[in-house]
């Protein structure tokens, strides 16, 4: 019989009611800590998702807590996007699942490398990627001329 306490990871359609929730309550996140809202910031396109991504649902007794996606950029390398566990399930280890299991789906994909972006305004995000073995790199593109971002990245064993 199945624990309804345990928390569970799967991957999931990013344009699902649950996804949606969760990427809308991680942009109410971001903008209460850095005050303004990321124009660029909002829900994943599905089609993007689909061509070498996937996104992850953290449940916690079948309640969504939590998600996670990568995003094809090219053969070898994807990016982290949408990390975000609700402010009641944090310091549960739900973060570091989501990383696992993103960390499976990109070697199960052929991917070698991960990196992301993030903020300064969010050090648990920093200390969780560090965790993982994220290392700080140069920033790239648009997030290049941000004085806030964080950039890091991991390559795949």
């Amino acid at each position: 019989m199945p624990d309804d306490d345990a928390v569970t990871v799967t991957a999931e359609p990013v344009d699902s009611a649950d996804a949606r929730q969760l990427i809308e309550d991680l942009g109410a996140d971001l903008l209460a800590r850095y005050g303004e809202a990321d124009p660029q910031f909002g829900p994943l396109d599905p089609a993007v998702v689909a061509d070498g991504g996937v996104f992850l649902v953290a449940r916690d007794g079948g309640r969504p807590v939590g998600c996670a996606a990568i995003l094809r950029t090219d053969e070898r390398l994807a990016e982290v996007k949408r990390v975000f566990v609700e402010p009641t399930a944090r310091g549960r280890g739900i973060g570091l699942a989501l990383m696992a299991d993103l960390e499976w789906h990109a070697v199960d994909r052929g991917y070698t490398r991960l990196r992301l972006e993030t903020g300064d305004g969010q050090p648990e995000a920093v200390a969780l990627y560090a965790s993982c073995g994220y290392e700080v790199i140069p920033c790239w593109g648009r997030y290049a001329d941000r004085g806030w971002s964080i950039c890091m990245a991991k390559d795949l064993g």
